[in-house]
């Protein structure tokens, strides 16, 4: 979850880029697909999280 974080940080840095930037439609763009992907990659994280801890409560 930390790496997600992580990324997500370095997104919303990209995102202030936006704003400074001559090219921002597609640095826009490439803001978008990475927190799509973002957004998939932690659900993912939070899914073996819980399978994680119900494993463990299990042992």
């Amino acid at each position: 979850m930390q790496v997600i974080d992580q990324m997500a940080d370095r997104i919303q840095g990209l995102e202030r880029q936006v704003f400074e930037t001559l090219f921002a439609n597609e640095i826009g763009r490439d803001i978008y697909r990475m927190k799509t992907y973002l957004h998939e990659l932690r659900q993912v994280a939070e899914a073996q999280e819980k399978r994680f801890a119900m494993l463990s409560f299990r042992i």
